[in-house]
């Protein structure tokens, strides 16, 4: 959401123009705007497992937390699993971050640019569930949005998270660059 409305709304507000006439060079107005985006978005997702802990544990009580796996994790390890989950978390939004921003940058309405990303997660996981795609199924960004659940077995295997890490930087990559040449091109008139 932070990255679908960053351009898009200056753009509908008509203010996108006056941005751009001062002498502020586009790509580090873009730069910018993107680097609060992705503050926060990435704060609300190291934030939420964070206060969760927190008042999980007020209310519920400070014993060992039991994976869903089998056995349980210690404190320390319980935050140690804890952030290997939030930071792949933000790993994979970054995909869905990077395609909002790109309609941000190509569209003047915000809600079609957050819509247009959230699209791509349901028609990506939709894709995923067809087996009959199998071969082709692990290209799709999604298809390891899953793989923090091996940070909560007894022993990590991150083995599918290295490879969900790899893919969502190369979406990623793409689609920021896609971003950067579109807006560095962009005629803006309103």
């Amino acid at each position: 959401m932070f990255c679908g409305d960053t351009v898009a709304s200056e753009a509908s507000w008509s203010s996108l123009r006056y941005l751009l006439a001062m002498p502020i060079p586009r790509a580090r107005l873009l730069r910018q705007k993107l680097t609060v985006a992705l503050t926060f978005s990435f704060g609300v997702n190291l934030l939420l497992p964070g206060w969760a802990y927190l008042v999980g544990g007020i209310f519920f009580g400070w014993d060992p937390a039991r994976s869903p796996f089998g056995g349980s994790f210690s404190h320390g390890q319980t935050l140690q699993r804890m952030l290997i989950v939030a930071v792949y978390a933000c790993g994979q939004a970054l995909v869905v971050a990077a395609l909002a921003f790109l309609l941000s940058v190509l569209t003047d309405a915000p809600l079609a640019a957050v819509g247009g990303a959230t699209f791509l997660v349901v028609v990506s996981n939709i894709l995923d569930a067809i087996t009959a795609l199998d071969p082709y199924r692990v290209f799709l960004p999604t298809h390891f949005q899953y793989s923090w659940l091996d940070a909560l077995t007894p022993t990590i295997n991150p083995d599918d998270m290295i490879r969900g890490t790899a893919l969502a930087v190369i979406y990623s990559a793409v689609f920021f660059t896609a971003a950067w040449v579109r807006f560095a091109r962009k005629d803006i008139t309103s």
